[in-house]
């Protein structure tokens, strides 16, 4: 028990080396799959090396191209720029040309107000002279008048002493008509507030008698008088005439006055506009003239002066800004006139694709015309297919079985000459399908620009008369019927079927007389003619049973086909109905077959004669190339087709190119709407400046309104001198008139007291000297006396005329200067204003964008704090995602490594496993051998150990059989017969120690120290 305890510890030392063994060559093996992998890795890097410096190549050629592509973009922008600066030169060409205009339209301007003003000149000239002429003419009358009181008064000089109370009267009258004139001449002299007062005055003379005392309303004119007065109203009328020439003059300066303040207003509307795309320079010109010190102007034509220096400024700026503005606006309209162009090409591209695609749809309708015409054409050449089958029916029942039997037979020849053309045209097909092959083959050798054109397939002889042409003279000359075309094959192929379908049908006995007449009827007519009704159905329906094949290039199977056309009730019972020729011949057969009884069968006996036969064979054969000849319905139907093919070629060519235009179009259109989009963001950008410019607008616009406030304080300090100079000028215009009105009076109360003394010393008693010295001495002194009244008189007029004179100028340039002065304050007032209103629409507009982008800066504030604090958010939860991440990672590390740890375990466990499990089946297996060895030993302890040779035919070691060169041998210590592979073991025996040869399972037991036998492998149980 003991040694078997020993032999299973051996035997499991040998199974754990073996395992050791195992685990080598498993490591073996590894580390060949180790060399290979790495091998293959190797490879693949050489592989991705490759591939690399392919990436590589093709990179260097990509960034070649590109490159390229960037040389050539530059130098379309090089282009394009030159384009711009060529654009940009036409619209500084065109700016120049505008201002050469406008100064043109200035200059223009200018020299009819240059003209206008001369013209009033001449015509104030004119009116001056003719007024200075009224007054010389008025002066001489009153110098006239003078002399002739002169004269009256030498006159009465001379008659005062003779009538003195007469002379008193003339001397009265003498008085009043000198102060009627001078009352005159005043009252026309007196000052006048206005020129409509003026006018009223001299509309309205004075009435100056009824200020005279009642003494002299009795007075009647003179003659002189009377002269004064035409003189008077002849200056009045000269008056008027001069008011209607220079009333009209005043409202014609007035309008121009109007056009010229519209022409300023548009000029001003228009510099707004463009200010406002330039008032940064402006702006920074503004500020230095409200900086600079503001000296008030002494006259109104300085401070014109400055404005339009000021105007000048601003349109040198506007200007210099314009020529910026124009070059966009020039390239706006150079690409929408582009567009504009191309959007009218495409409507006209449009516009003639629908013309084709009417006249395809036109074409389309005759085409489908032509199909119905061709359908009629295919159900009458059905009709007269079914009528020439129905003839060759009735001429076969014609045939004796000997005729029969020769159709047979031309039937199997035409059977065999089908056969061998179908071979020809397989071969011919094969030998086209192995040319196009070729040529395709050669086509993908050869550079593109060598290929043959093979738009159209090589002609390939399909028709059956070609094909016969191929054939062997032998099967061409096989029978008359070979010869003929394909309609009269297929017309053949319809009567040899019928007639191999009515093989079982037999000839009935037929009345000889009748025969030989319905011979003589059908045969007996040359074969130019056509007789018999048979024989013009025949030729009729060959004629259009060939007519349809040669249009349509039917064969049997096509003609079969199109049989499935569905037909019409009428044509239906045309090919259904009888014809004349079927009812008679179906009149002639019953007769026949009446008179069956009486004849004998003519079963195989021939039922024409040899000339009849042959004549129907030639009628046949006529029929045949009656076959071959086309209609012209057919031909014309033919042309029309053609026809029709050209032109649907011609309309897939032209839809074909118009396509093509269609795509480029499509193109341009697509290139447009890019430059377009180009075009807006440049503009986009554009108006971002604006943007910006806007910003600097609106300092700049308070910096304006402080400008505004100072030169509005400056006009009110200019008012307020002005109105003072007018009131002053007012005042004395009031002490003038008060001085003329003292003078007046003064006069008056002169005049008054004389008239007093006169009528006083008229009252006194006025004694005369009578001595003529007294009278002389008298006379005398009244002369001095009235030298000197007349020289004080004089002196006085003359004084009084020059300081009214003095006075009429200085009150006329003070009005004209108030007039001037208020026209001028009135339109600067106008200017102020409107520029107040452009302020305040600026400045609205300022505020509203102000408010505007506070509400976008407060909504972009919001926005601001919103993403901040979905930024703020987003860290906080990319930050824990990321934790989460971080620690997910690790636990994933850990899990994989414990995972692979696990594995490994496992794949190691299941090795052991797998181990024991070999183990545990290797022990089973061995003790159940050992028990059955152990059994044999035991029932072989009862019996004879050694085995006879002769008893064993194989070893039982290795279970090999023995040959008869393979010797036997025995185990010295169990016995049996084994081969001497399975006895290799020695054991040493006896006192000399021999060496007997053992079995594997006897050196086990014998030899404690050695490996059990089943430790290399299980033993057999």
């Amino acid at each position: 028990m003991e040694n078997q305890v020993n032999n299973v510890h051996r035997a499991a030392g040998i199974s754990i080396e073996d395992d050791v063994n195992a685990l080598r060559q498993r490591v073996g093996e590894l580390e060949s799959n180790l060399r290979s992998v790495l091998n293959e890795r190797k490879t693949q890097e050489a592989d991705f090396a490759h591939k690399r410096a392919k990436f590589k190549e093709i990179f260097l050629s990509r960034e070649e191209e590109l490159i390229k592509e960037a040389e050539k973009m530059r130098s379309e922008r090089d282009a394009k720029e030159a384009e711009l600066e060529e654009l940009k030169t036409v619209a500084a060409m065109v700016e120049s040309s505008y201002r050469e205009e406008m100064e043109e339209v200035k200059l223009k301007w200018k020299g009819e107000v240059g003209t206008l003003q001369a013209i009033l000149g001449d015509a104030v000239a004119q009116t001056t002279e003719e007024t200075a002429m009224t007054y010389q003419q008025e002066r001489q009358k009153l110098l006239a008048a003078n002399e002739l009181l002169n004269n009256e008064l030498q006159s009465m000089q001379h008659m005062m002493a003779e009538k003195s109370q007469g002379q008193g009267a003339e001397k009265d009258s003498v008085f009043s008509s000198m102060t009627r004139s001078l009352r005159n001449l005043t009252g026309s002299n007196s000052p006048s507030t206005t020129r409509d007062e003026k006018q009223h005055a001299a509309q309205e003379p004075q009435p100056a008698p009824q200020q005279q005392p009642p003494s002299q309303q009795k007075h009647t004119p003179t003659k002189e008088e009377e002269d004064l007065e035409r003189s008077m109203l002849t200056a009045q009328k000269d008056a008027e005439i001069l008011r209607s020439v220079v009333v009209p003059l005043e409202r014609e300066i007035a309008s121009l006055k109007d056009k010229l303040h519209n022409a300023d207003l548009e000029k001003r509307a228009l510099e707004h506009k463009i200010r406002k795309y330039s008032l940064d320079t402006l702006g920074s010109t503004t500020v230095d003239k409200a900086q600079s010190p503001a000296t008030p102007p002494e006259t109104t034509v300085n401070t014109a002066a400055e404005l339009d220096e000021k105007v000048r400024t601003l349109a040198s700026v506007l200007e210099a800004e314009k020529t910026s503005r124009s070059d966009m606006e020039l390239y706006v309209a150079v690409l929408n006139k582009q567009k504009n162009v191309m959007q009218e090409e495409n409507d006209t591209m449009r516009e003639e694709l629908r013309e084709v695609c009417r006249l395809l749809e036109k074409e389309k309708q005759e085409h489908n015309n032509l199909k119905q015409t061709w359908h009629m054409a295919n159900n009458q050449f059905l009709e007269s297919q079914r009528l020439q089958m129905m003839d060759m029916r009735r001429m076969e029942m014609v045939l004796t079985e000997e005729q029969q039997r020769q159709v047979m037979e031309a039937q199997k020849k035409d059977h065999e000459r089908e056969e061998a053309e179908k071979r020809v045209e397989e071969l011919k097909e094969q030998q086209r399908v192995m040319q196009e092959k070729e040529t395709e083959r050669l086509q993908q050798q050869a550079p593109p620009d060598q290929w043959p054109n093979t738009s159209e397939p090589q002609d390939v002889p399909s028709s059956r008369s070609l094909a016969l042409n191929d054939l062997d003279p032998t099967d061409q000359e096989d029978s008359d019927s070979s010869r003929e075309p394909s309609s009269s094959n297929q017309s053949t192929r319809v009567m040899v079927n019928s007639s191999a379908s009515a093989q079982s049908f037999t000839t009935p006995s037929l009345d000889p007389e009748e025969l030989l007449q319905f011979e003589t009827q059908g045969g007996g007519t040359p074969s130019g003619q056509s007789g018999s009704p048979l024989h013009r159905s025949i030729c009729e329906i060959a004629a259009h049973s060939f007519s349809d094949s040669a249009v349509y290039g039917m064969d049997a199977e096509t003609t079969s086909l199109s049989s499935s056309i569905s037909l019409t009730e009428a044509q239906e019972r045309a090919i259904s109905g009888e014809t004349p020729e079927s009812e008679e011949m179906r009149s002639v057969l019953a007769s026949a077959r009446s008179r069956s009884d009486m004849f004998p069968s003519l079963a195989g006996k021939r039922m024409v004669s040899e000339t009849e036969w042959t004549k129907l064979q030639e009628e046949i054969r006529i029929a045949r190339e009656k076959l071959g000849r086309p209609c012209d319905m057919c031909s014309n139907y033919e042309h029309q087709l053609q026809g029709v093919q050209t032109r649907e070629g011609e309309y897939k060519e032209l839809t074909q190119s118009l396509r093509l235009e269609l795509d480029t179009e499509r193109e341009n259109v697509s290139r447009e709407k890019r430059l377009r989009m180009e075009l807006e963001e440049s503009l986009q950008n554009a108006a971002e400046d604006a943007q910006s410019q806007i910003a600097n607008a609106n300092s700049i616009n308070q910096e304006s309104e402080k400008f505004l406030t100072d030169l509005r304080q400056q006009y009110l300090r200019e008012h307020n001198e002005i109105h003072d100079r007018l009131q002053k000028l007012m005042e004395s215009r009031e002490q003038v008139y008060q001085e003329v009105t003292r003078l007046q009076r003064e006069n008056d109360s002169l005049s008054a007291k004389r008239t007093l003394h006169v009528s006083l010393m008229s009252g006194d008693d006025f004694n005369l000297p009578c001595h003529p010295d007294e009278l002389q001495a008298l006379c005398f002194k009244y002369r001095e006396d009235i030298v000197t009244v007349r020289v004080n008189a004089e002196h006085i007029e003359e004084k009084l005329r020059n300081e009214n004179s003095f006075l009429k100028e200085q009150l006329e340039a003070e009005q004209h200067t108030k007039m001037t002065l208020e026209d001028t304050y009135q339109m600067e007032m106008d200017e102020y204003k409107e520029e107040l209103m452009l302020l305040r629409s600026q400045r609205d507009d300022f505020e509203k964008e102000k408010k505007l982008l506070e509400e976008t800066q407060q909504s972009l504030q919001e926005l601001q704090e919103t993403k901040k604090n979905i930024e703020t958010k987003s860290r906080e939860v990319i930050a824990a995602l990321q934790a989460q991440v971080e620690e997910l990672q690790q636990v994933k590390g850990k899990l994989e490594t414990e995972a692979r740890e696990s594995k490994n375990k496992l794949q190691s466990l299941q090795v052991e496993l797998d181990n024991s499990e070999a183990v545990q089946r290797d022990f089973v297996r061995l003790s159940q051998s050992l028990q059955v060895q152990l059994e044999n030993i035991r029932q072989k302890d009862n019996e004879v150990r050694w085995a006879h040779e002769d008893d064993i035919e194989q070893c039982k070691g290795c279970k090999a059989g023995f040959s008869s060169k393979k010797k036997k041998h025995h185990c010295m210590h169990c016995g049996k017969v084994f081969c001497p592979e399975c006895l290799s073991h020695t054991v040493e025996s006896g006192p000399r120690k021999r060496k007997m040869p053992v079995c594997n399972i006897c050196h086990t037991l014998l030899v404690n120290e050695s490996a059990p036998y089943f430790s290399k492998e299980a033993p057999e149980s």
